[in-house]
């Protein structure tokens, strides 16, 4: 048996193609830079495929290998100041004098993980299980939502009802009123329909990266 690396569901080893999603085995990511399917980081977490990447990070699939659950991976990757070659673990910073400013990037990449899980079982924020360093870099350890974002149900041609329209503004503004409450407040700084999950009913905000703490 195997672990598909898209859905992480397991099959049997004849397969080559997985029989719940149709991911082909050994197919190549979608972005070059990113880690290959089947890297395992920190001894625990499988990568699988790429969820969406931005200007300072690349989200994954991923698999616990301690808790048997599926997750995300945010790994910390700021376009333009580092590089990957392809089918490798480390990264590699494009010019020395990047290095300051990477650093620094790094520190506010964690200060995101210990602000956000301060938010853990919070209505709408994602959980955040863990933050940890490794290969020069930093990973994010989130809940996966089994969901798709706003963007890709209106790409889908889905529309929405007025009714729903108001229901999904009111939920972001309710969101967004308890992150200002907070002490130190938390400023969402990318709210935009790829950043709004839907999972079972339920609308999330996602990718904090551009937040001010």
């Amino acid at each position: 048996m195997k672990r598909c690396l898209n859905c992480m569901e397991i099959y049997k080893d004849e397969f080559d193609v997985c029989p719940f999603c149709g991911f082909i085995e050994g197919t190549e990511p979608e972005i070059a830079y990113a880690l290959p399917p089947g890297t395992v980081i920190a001894d625990r977490y499988i990568i699988g495929t790429v969820i969406g990447a931005g200007g300072f990070g690349i989200t994954y699939v991923a698999w616990d290998t301690q808790l048997e659950i599926k997750i995300a991976i945010k790994e910390y990757f700021p376009t333009g100041l580092v590089n990957r070659v392809p089918e490798t673990l480390p990264i590699n910073l494009t010019g020395m004098n990047n290095e300051p400013a990477y650093r620094k990037g790094m520190q506010g990449f964690i200060a995101e993980a210990k602000a956000l899980a301060k938010f853990n079982e919070s209505s709408g924020v994602v959980n955040v299980f863990d933050c940890i360093e490794a290969n020069g870099t930093a990973y994010i350890i989130m809940e996966y939502i089994r969901g798709k974002s706003l963007e890709d149900l209106l790409k889908t041609g889905r529309t929405f009802s007025l009714e729903e329209i108001l229901k999904i503004t009111d939920t972001v503004l309710k969101i967004l009123d308890y992150l200002h409450s907070r002490k130190p407040a938390v400023f969402y700084g990318d709210l935009k329909p790829d950043n709004l999950m839907i999972s079972a009913g339920t609308l999330y905000l996602v990718d904090f990266g551009s937040a001010t703490f």
